[in-house]
C-alpha cells in the first residue's frame, strides 16, 4: 500500500481525497493546501520523505521548483495539466526525469475511457485522426484539446509539421467553434474540432491501416468499418479519473512506464503553447 502527499487548493484536494478512498493501493493520503507550490511554504521541505507518490491535483503559479525538487529527489510523481509552464521549462524538466528514472504520470483521464483503452496499446499508428467535443464553458476548451493531443500523441510518433486553426464566431446557423488542421511529417492529417455548445458531441474517427473505427464517448458505443457497434455503460469523469490514478500506483508498485509520459505531454505541450494566444482570445 502506498502513502500519498496530494498538493493542490482546497476543491480539488477535496476531489481527489474522495476518488482516491476506493483505491485498493493507497493507503495513507496527506495534504498540501498551496495555490503556488513553493517550497518555502513547507518548513525545511518537511515530510517529504514519509510518501510513495506525491499527486499534484491544481494547476500551481509556480510549479517548476516543486516539480525540480520532486524529480531530483526520484520521486514518483503524478500531476494534472500545468499550463503556466512553457516548453522551455518542459524540456528541462524532461532532461531530469532521463536521469532520474522515476514515475512521473501526466493525468488526461480520457485515455482511460474503456472504449480505447485496448486500441491505444494495440495500435502504433494511424492515417486520418478526427477529434470533436463540444464543451460548455471556455476553461473546458484547453482540457479538451490536451486530450485530442493525448490520444494523437499516443497513436501517431510523428511530430506536428504544420498546423492551421479557424476560430468560426456563432452565426445564425451554428455555435463558436475551433477547428484545428494538424499535418504529421508522415503527411498525416488530423482534425481536432472544439464547439460551444450543450449538445452532447464527444468522438474520435481514426482512419488506419487496420480500419476504420469511431469511438462515440456521447453514445458509448465503438464502431467499425462494417458499421457493428459496441456498447459500453457510461463512465462518469471522476471514474476516469479514478482509473488514471489506479493506473499510476500500479507503474509504481511494478516500476513500469506510463502509457502517457512526460515526453508525450511536452509534445502535447508544443503545440497548446502555439495555440495559447489563440486560446485566449477565442469566444
Amino acid at each position: 500500500m502506498l502513502n500519498a502527499l496530494l498538493i493542490g487548493q482546497s476543491d480539488d484536494l477535496d476531489v481527489f481525497t474522495e476518488i482516491l478512498g476506493r483505491s485498493r493501493y493507497f493507503r495513507k493520503m496527506e495534504q498540501w493546501k498551496t495555490k503556488t507550490g513553493l517550497l518555502a511554504e513547507r518548513d525545511d521541505h518537511g515530510g517529504f520523505d514519509a510518501f510513495h507518490a506525491y499527486l499534484i491535483v491544481s494547476p500551481l503559479e509556480h510549479p517548476q521548483e516543486l516539480f525540480s525538487f520532486l524529480i531530483r529527489r526520484k520521486e514518483n510523481l503524478y500531476f494534472v495539466d500545468q499550463p503556466v509552464f512553457r516548453e522551455a521549462t518542459l524540456n528541462e524538466l524532461d532532461l531530469l526525469h532521463r536521469e532520474s528514472g522515476n514515475i512521473l504520470q501526466p493525468g488526461v483521464p480520457e485515455l482511460f475511457h474503456p472504449l480505447t483503452e485496448e486500441f491505444l496499446t494495440s495500435h502504433s499508428s494511424h492515417l486520418f485522426f478526427r477529434y470533436t467535443k463540444s464543451v460548455a464553458s471556455r476553461k473546458m476548451i484547453r482540457p479538451a484539446i490536451l486530450s485530442a493531443l493525448a490520444f494523437l500523441a499516443l497513436l501517431s510518433p510523428m511530430p506536428v509539421k504544420r498546423m492551421d486553426v479557424n476560430t468560426i464566431d456563432s452565426t445564425r446557423y451554428s455555435r463558436p467553434h475551433i477547428k484545428i488542421r494538424l499535418k504529421l511529417f508522415d503527411s498525416s492529417i488530423s482534425y481536432i474540432i472544439i464547439r460551444m455548445e450543450s449538445t452532447p458531441e464527444h468522438s474520435i474517427i481514426i482512419e488506419s491501416a487496420d480500419g476504420n473505427f469511431t469511438f462515440n464517448f456521447a453514445g458509448n458505443y465503438l464502431e467499425n468499418i462494417h458499421g457493428a457497434r459496441f456498447l459500453c455503460d457510461p463512465v462518469p469523469e471522476h471514474d476516469l479519473w479514478f482509473k488514471s490514478l489506479e493506473s499510476f500506483a500500479l507503474n509504481i508498485i511494478l516500476n513500469q512506464k506510463p502509457l502517457f509520459t512526460l515526453n508525450h505531454y511536452r509534445m502535447c505541450f508544443h503545440v497548446l503553447d502555439k495555440l495559447q494566444n489563440i486560446l485566449y482570445n477565442s469566444f
